[in-house]
């Protein structure tokens, strides 16, 4: 992946077989992607391409057959929603 300027490559590593979708933190510095886990259900993953820290959170959903296809950030960056 490549940031906004086409001036850094990134390449994400983890454990996940399928990310689903990639976008970048308005005006930040985090990359925001989700993954289909069999075992785990849906996972956020956030990647810092300031340090490549990478933090999974696990996204609570009661049934673990419903899969998050996508996500946006919100204008401000602060927050993002998952449908």
């Amino acid at each position: 992946m490549q940031d906004r300027n086409y001036k850094q490559s990134y390449t994400m590593f983890c454990k996940h077989q399928f990310l689903n979708y990639l976008e970048w933190q308005p005006n930040g510095n985090l990359v925001a992607t989700v993954s289909a886990d069999s075992d785990r259900g849906n996972v956020l993953i956030l990647l810092d391409t300031d340090t490549g820290a990478i933090k999974e959170i696990e996204v609570p959903i009661k049934r673990k057959e419903l899969f998050i296809n996508s996500l946006r950030w919100s204008p401000d960056g602060k927050w993002i929603a998952l449908f």
